[in-house]
């Protein structure tokens, strides 16, 4: 069988074994199996899957959505305080990645991203076959965008940034991206999956540098990863483009009922997102408690340094017991890190009091 070449040199997406799968191997009941790793919310939004269930009947299953999205697009425009024609939905942040890689990359460009950041951005450009070039952020893993601007050349046709950046939890500095976006003409791509947790946001920006495309997602604070919705922010022209690759029917009609329930329903989103800024306050406190460095977080989730002991280990331990956390330690500058997505009380003290177990044996 005859693949294209570009095809040796991917490393896939890393997988998450299923909570069934982690309890068959650990002979636990899959009720117990905790998941830190995924940073998604801890809480099913029972009230917009009710309000959605009475707009079954009237949902028109038997035909394709509408292909402009032109609903959702309306209310995401006015959330987003832009025009609609600025706006692409997609199914999940990850589509519109893959878009954006069908639009800028070939065999002849590269891209830029600043490490350690979400693997996606490496595997959507070498899938067109494009160069990945790492450059990695400052000791306080901020961005470095001297590095970048070195970096970027003649054949660099996207640099991929992210705000809250996964998995460090840091936000871009709006200044030093304001000096690169003066200096450059490719495209600078902002993911913001975590913005409504940091509350810094770069959209604004796009009026005045048609090259930004800012990338955001109902996966995270808005607690509807399972429905697979997500959209870009940028320029009217830079969005047609978009528009010519995105494909026609790649979300469902009830996950774009779901998306428009959940904008229309805001307050319920930032109950969720001050709830989870309380209870990862105390839990940072809590790791400290126990001798951890925790770093400082905008985002739902604690990148956790562990020091002298192997953090694949301290993983492996945890599993063990049903407590599933993200083993970053192959990144670059994250060999003694942890990520640890922040959930319900109960779960992060139980988290906690187990890692005081492991570490005091």
């Amino acid at each position: 069988m005859r693949t294209r070449r570009e095809m040796e040199d991917i490393e896939p997406y890393s997988w998450e074994k299923s909570s069934r799968e982690i309890a068959q191997e650990f002979d636990l009941p899959v009720d117990k199996i905790i998941r830190f790793d995924l940073n998604t919310s801890p809480d099913i939004p029972q009230e917009l899957l009710e309000k959605a269930i009475q707009s079954i009947p009237r949902l028109k299953i038997h035909e394709y959505p509408d292909t402009s999205y032109r609903k959702l697009s309306s209310l995401l425009a006015e959330y987003c305080e832009v025009n609609i024609d600025q706006i692409t939905v997609t199914n999940g942040a990850d589509e519109a990645l893959d878009i954006i890689s069908k639009v800028f990359l070939d065999s002849e460009s590269n891209v830029v991203v600043s490490d350690p950041t979400y693997s996606m951005f490496r595997i959507v450009s070498k899938i067109m076959g494009a160069k990945v070039k790492g450059v990695l952020r400052n000791e306080d893993l901020t961005d470095n965008f001297d590095r970048i601007k070195d970096a970027v050349d003649e054949g660099s046709r996207v640099v991929f940034l992210c705000s809250p950046n996964n998995p460090t939890g840091t936000c871009i500095s709006r200044t030093d991206l304001l000096k690169f976006l003066q200096s450059t003409d490719c495209a600078v791509v902002v993911d913001e999956a975590y913005y409504e947790f940091s509350g810094e946001t770069l959209i604004d920006l796009i009026n005045e540098y048609e090259n930004l495309i800012v990338v955001r997602t109902f996966s995270k604070a808005f607690s509807l990863a399972g429905a697979r919705v997500g959209y870009m922010c940028t320029s009217k022209k830079t969005a047609d483009f978009l528009n010519k690759v995105r494909p026609p029917n790649s979300l469902t009609v009830f996950s774009l009922e779901l998306a428009r329930l959940a904008l229309d329903n805001i307050e319920l989103m930032k109950s969720n997102v001050s709830a989870l800024e309380i209870a990862k306050e105390k839990m940072k406190k809590n790791l400290e408690k126990i001798g951890l460095y925790v770093y400082p977080s905008k985002a739902n989730f604690l990148l956790v340094d562990f020091g002298t002991r192997p953090p694949s280990l301290i993983q492996s331990m945890l599993m063990e017991k049903g407590i599933v956390v993200r083993d970053i330690s192959s990144m670059p500058m994250l060999q003694r890190c942890l990520r640890i997505t922040v959930l319900r009380e109960e779960q992060n003290q139980q988290l906690v009091q187990t890692l005081a177990e492991i570490l005091a044996s």
